[in-house]
C-alpha cells in the first residue's frame, strides 16, 4: 500500500530572541505544495587503498546538516507573517492603514525588513510530519537552530502567487507519533481567501510591477511573469563544522542579496533604450548603469470582511535601488510576441530599505520575536 503525502504537515516556531538554543513556546502550521526539508546525512566511502583489492573498503559519515525547504501558496491572513519575520529579522505595524497608507479601520499594515544590525537573521525551529494511515506509525522531524536562507516569490500571469522558502539548520530530533505524543500548534489552517492571485482585481485595479528609473517618473511594466528572491547567503557548512562534532557550529549569514527577474512585453522601446543609453530616447551607448525602484504587488480575489474591510488582502515586495539589465538581445520569432527579459540586483540605497515586504491583514498584534 502506498502512503500519500497529503496528510503531511509543515510547522514553524521562533526561538526566544532569535538566539541559538532559544526555547520555542509557540508553533504555527501552514499548508504546503511540496516539502523537501530534511536531514542531509553525508555518507561516504573512502578512497581506494593500496594493499589488496580495487573495490571500496572504508565507509564513514562526514556529518549532517538540516537543509531544503518548502513551496507554499502564501496566506496573508495571519501565519505568513511569522515566515517573513524569520526571513527578514524585524517588522513594524501601523494601525488602521493598508499598504498604501490609506485609512481603513480594522486594517493593519505590517512591514518586514532588516533588523538594525542588517546581518541578523533569527534562529527558528521547523517541523515536518511524514504521514501514515496508522497514527502510531507517523514520524515527525523536529528541526532546531535553523535559519531561513532564501525566499523566492513567483508571480505568474494566470495563477496563484507561490513562495519557496529554504532553510539551513544544526539540530534535529525524530519523533514517533508526534501528534499524539508532543506536538501542538497554536493555529488552525487558514482557508484560501487570503491567497493572492495574479488575475485578481479590486474596483478594476489589479496587481502590478512598477519601475521608477532614478530621477524619473514611475512606470507600470507590462510583465508576463516575474519573480523576486531574497537570499541570506550562509557560510559553507564545511567551514561551520568544528573538530569533534558532526554538525555545523552555527549558521552564519555572510551576505544578503535581493534579485528580480522580469519578462516584459515589448510595449515601446523606452526601457530597452534606457538600459543601453541611459535615457528613454537615447541612441548612443552610455557607461552609466540603469538603476531605480522596483515594486511588485499582488492581491486576493476575496475581501477581508464587510465595510470598511471590503478590500482585498495585499502583499508587496520592493527595493529602493535596483540595478536593472537586459538579458541578451531582442529575439524575434514568427508567431510569437516580442519579449524582453530583465534581471535586477538590489544595491544599498542612500535612503529607504534595501528590500522589504509589506502586507495588510486583520492581525492587530505586531509580529515580533518572542
Amino acid at each position: 500500500m502506498a502512503i500519500t503525502a497529503n496528510a503531511g504537515l509543515l510547522g514553524i516556531g521562533l526561538q526566544n530572541d532569535g538566539l541559538k538554543d532559544g526555547t520555542i513556546t509557540t508553533w504555527y502550521r501552514h499548508r504546503a505544495v511540496g516539502i523537501d526539508l530534511s536531514v542531509m546525512d553525508d555518507v561516504r566511502t573512502g578512497p581506494p587503498e593500496i594493499g589488496g583489492i580495487p573495490t571500496p573498503t572504508m565507509p564513514y559519515k562526514a556529518g549532517y546538516v538540516v537543509g531544503g525547504g518548502a513551496t507554499i501558496y502564501p496566506r496573508i491572513e495571519s501565519t505568513l507573517g511569522w515566515w517573513l519575520l524569520s526571513l527578514f529579522g524585524a517588522s513594524t505595524k501601523t494601525d488602521n492603514k493598508d499598504i498604501d497608507d490609506t485609512s481603513v479601520t480594522g486594517c493593519y499594515k505590517h512591514v518586514f525588513k532588516f533588523f538594525t544590525q542588517q546581518a541578523f537573521v533569527p534562529y527558528i525551529g521547523l517541523r515536518k510530519l511524514i504521514p501514515h494511515d496508522t497514527a502510531a506509525s507517523e514520524l515527525g522531524e523536529d528541526y532546531k537552530n535553523c535559519k531561513l536562507v532564501g525566499l523566492t516569490l513567483n508571480f505568474p500571469n494566470d495563477g496563484p502567487i507561490s513562495a519557496r522558502f529554504d532553510a539551513m539548520g544544526m539540530d534535529f530530533t525524530l519523533v514517533e507519533d508526534p501528534m499524539t505524543a508532543t506536538w501542538t500548534f497554536s493555529n488552525t489552517y487558514e482557508d484560501w481567501q487570503s491567497i493572492p492571485i495574479a488575475t485578481a482585481q479590486a474596483a478594476g485595479v489589479g496587481g502590478y510591477v512598477k519601475f521608477t528609473p532614478s530621477g524619473e517618473s514611475e512606470v507600470t511594466l507590462p510583465v508576463v511573469a516575474a519573480s523576486a528572491t531574497l537570499a541570506n547567503v550562509p557560510l559553507d557548512v564545511r567551514q561551520e563544522r568544528v573538530y569533534g562534532s558532526p554538525k555545523p557550529a552555527d549558521v552564519t549569514i555572510l551576505s544578503r542579496v535581493a534579485t528580480y527577474d522580469l519578462l516584459v512585453k515589448w510595449d515601446n522601446p523606452d526601457l530597452y533604450q534606457q538600459c543601453l543609453t541611459g535615457v528613454a530616447a537615447g541612441t548612443a551607448w552610455s557607461s552609466t548603469p540603469l538603476t531605480g525602484k522596483v515594486k511588485i504587488m499582488a492581491q486576493t480575489p476575496s475581501v477581508m470582511g464587510t465595510a470598511p474591510l471590503n478590500i482585498p488582502y495585499k502583499i508587496r515586495i520592493s527595493s529602493e535601488s535596483v540595478l536593472l539589465s537586459q538579458v541578451g538581445g531582442i529575439a524575434l520569432a514568427s508567431n510569437q510576441a516580442v519579449m524582453l527579459r530583465f534581471t535586477g540586483t538590489a544595491i544599498a540605497p542612500s535612503s529607504g530599505e534595501y528590500c522589504q515586504i509589506e502586507m495588510h491583514n486583520k492581525v492587530a498584534t505586531a509580529y515580533a520575536l518572542p
